[in-house]
């Protein structure tokens, strides 16, 4: 018995350890080479990719790293999160990496692309809509 629901026993995505991190409060200007330094002595990335700072002028860098497993991108959110790792000076933000709607999106839309590229025999004439019918 329980109360499963819907879902039956597996619990939600969202709630699953990933091994992308979201990471911000870096040194502005750092570089992919100096973060897998840093990060580098917590456990194994698999790649990491510091993301451009808004034209605004943000007061901190922030980046996207890959974990080599679940098992040490948690221990990432769990030990350095509001922490200061060895090398920096001051405490990180750390969750795990969600993808957004629109990331989803595309990869979908990706994915349908290359399914439809395979399947020459279409039938995609009969919901075409006229472009000037706007």
């Amino acid at each position: 018995g329980g109360k499963g629901g819907c879902w039956g026993d597996a619990p939600p995505q969202v709630q699953l350890p990933s091994t992308r991190l979201y990471m911000k409060g870096l040194p502005l200007g750092i570089n992919e080479d100096q973060l897998r330094e840093i990060i580098g002595a917590y456990g194994s990335m698999t790649s990491c990719k510091v993301l451009p700072t808004p034209s605004g002028g943000a007061p901190d860098a922030a980046c996207i790293v890959q974990m080599n497993t679940p098992a040490e991108a948690q221990w990432i959110v769990e030990n350095l999160d509001g922490n200061i790792p060895q090398g920096l000076t001051a405490p990180l933000s750390i969750k795990y990496k969600q993808d957004t709607p629109a990331d989803m999106a595309a990869a979908q839309m990706g994915m349908m692309g290359s399914v439809a590229s395979q399947q020459p025999q279409g039938g995609g004439d009969r919901g075409n809509m006229p472009s000037d019918n706007i």
